[in-house]
């Protein structure tokens, strides 16, 4: 295991941008795509092999792959080696992926707005009104849900659009990772590539790893 940096001066990062600029057949990513994703800290796993004589390296999130195994490597060709993105075990149809690469475009979109739905409601509906109506009680207000008035209407309107801008800003940051796990899966020949969500498509059972599902999946 190593530490991953998402920083604007980590080379990795810079390489997935290039990567995914590569698979996609696009002269490039901006730089300031990469430096969107910084301050974040990770733990992945840097692989290295030979592939007919060819030297092949790459990060992945983690990897559940033993020496023997029969795997399919998705990447694209740099100067000195084939840079790794992804490697997947046709066998059982597991996958291991670069940090954060996980969902098509539309899955990703999916889940952002699912989140942003459930934790805003969550916090307008139930956590502050139960934090308010608890203050009620303690000072002995005999008129209760008192707050609930047209105040707290539009407050709540506020908070929809101040965590939905935080949302789309978050969910941004993660759009270059997006558009290197859709070229995987067209690598891969998958069908309706956007729509996947290897998380969601994952099937987990007892006495599986814990990190199966979260860093390596099922395709």
């Amino acid at each position: 295991m190593a530490n991953f940096f998402f920083t604007d001066r980590d080379r990795n990062i810079m390489g997935l941008a290039a990567i995914a600029g590569a698979l996609a057949g696009a002269a490039g990513m901006a730089a300031s795509t990469a430096r969107d994703a910084s301050n974040l800290r990770e733990q992945a796993d840097y692989i290295e092999m030979e592939v007919n004589g060819q030297p092949a390296k790459g990060w992945v999130w983690f990897s559940p792959f033993k020496n023997d195994d029969d795997v399919e490597l998705i990447g694209t060709f740099q100067r000195d080696h084939f840079e790794i993105i992804a490697i997947a075990r046709p066998q059982d149809r597991t996958i291991a992926l670069y940090p954060h690469c996980s969902r098509g475009k539309n899955a990703h979109i999916t889940t952002v707005i699912k989140w942003w739905l459930i934790a805003t409601t969550f916090l307008v509906a139930i956590f502050t009104p139960a934090l308010l109506t608890i203050f009620e009680v303690i000072r002995g207000k005999e008129k209760m849900l008192g707050f609930l008035g047209v105040e707290y209407f539009y407050a709540s309107i506020f908070s929809y659009l101040l965590f939905g801008a935080y949302s789309l800003v978050t969910g941004r940051k993660f759009m270059m990772y997006v558009h290197a796990t859709t070229q995987v899966f067209k690598a891969l020949g998958l069908p309706d590539p956007d729509n996947i969500d290897l998380p969601k498509r994952t099937k987990r059972k007892p006495g599986d790893p814990g990190a199966f599902g979260v860093m390596y999946f099922n395709y």
